[in-house]
């Protein structure tokens, strides 16, 4: 019989100003041991953003490290506690991923990546700022990683405010969008998922080439028509 191993795995991310400097923090618990932690630094962000990529890097790291504490016979399950309702709620209740598709993206396929190795993964909401040990250790990686800001947050910082428009009423200019065309109805794909972007027509393609050449996808399509065969996945202006 197969033997179960649990993790707890916290996260937080933090950010000042709001848009700013920002940072992730996470730590990963077994019968209450830190066995893991990490945090990064980003130049430009938000704080929604760096609660998003807190638990996608979060659960990366864990599952880059697993070979280390597990063996083939043992079933693994996570727990990610995050004081972020916006992070558990659309991982655990469906709510309507709005905004920062991009990250959301990742995370989703960072849990079904783990969920085909086996590893179960679920969230809970843990109250910040308050008299969690694990919790208050995450924000403050992610507090020291924010005033450390060496990486930069691409699709914000060089794209423009994508994800989260501004109180001032920032409006788009283009929208970049990914074509995932398994199959394909006459001229069009049957499936297209935007990314929004608030940034300049030529910002975007530079975005649409750069997403597409980092993930060794083909770029077949920049413009205002969708061109895409079978089994291409591509980038353009809509």
């Amino acid at each position: 019989m197969k033997k179960t191993s649990s993790f707890t795995i916290y996260t937080d991310g933090a950010c000042s100003g709001n848009p700013g400097p920002g940072g992730t923090g996470y730590a990963v618990i077994i019968k209450n041991e830190l066995i893991l932690s990490g945090s990064t630094g980003y130049r430009k962000t938000t704080n929604n953003r760096m609660e998003i990529s807190a638990a996608t890097e979060a659960l990366k790291a864990f599952q880059e490290n697993l070979t280390k504490w597990l063996d083939r016979d043992t079933d693994i399950k996570v727990n990610v506690c995050s004081d972020s309702q916006l992070v558990v709620n659309t991982m655990t209740k469906c709510w309507r991923k709005k905004t920062n598709e991009d990250l959301w993206k990742r995370l989703d396929d960072q849990v079904a990546m783990l969920a085909g190795m086996g590893v179960g993964v679920d969230f809970t909401w843990v109250k910040g700022h308050d008299k969690d040990q694990w919790n208050n250790f995450v924000d403050g990686l992610a507090v020291q990683a924010s005033r450390n800001p060496v990486n930069t947050d691409d699709a914000y910082e060089n794209i423009g405010r994508n994800a989260e428009p501004s109180a001032a009423g920032d409006k788009p200019f283009a929208t970049v969008f990914l074509v995932s065309a398994v199959e394909k109805e006459g001229d069009e794909p049957l499936s297209v998922r935007p990314l929004r972007t608030y940034s300049r027509e030529e910002n975007a393609v530079e975005f649409g080439i750069r997403w597409a050449r980092d993930r060794n996808e083909h770029l077949v399509a920049i413009g205002s028509k969708i061109q895409a065969s079978y089994k291409v996945t591509a980038i353009g202006l809509f």
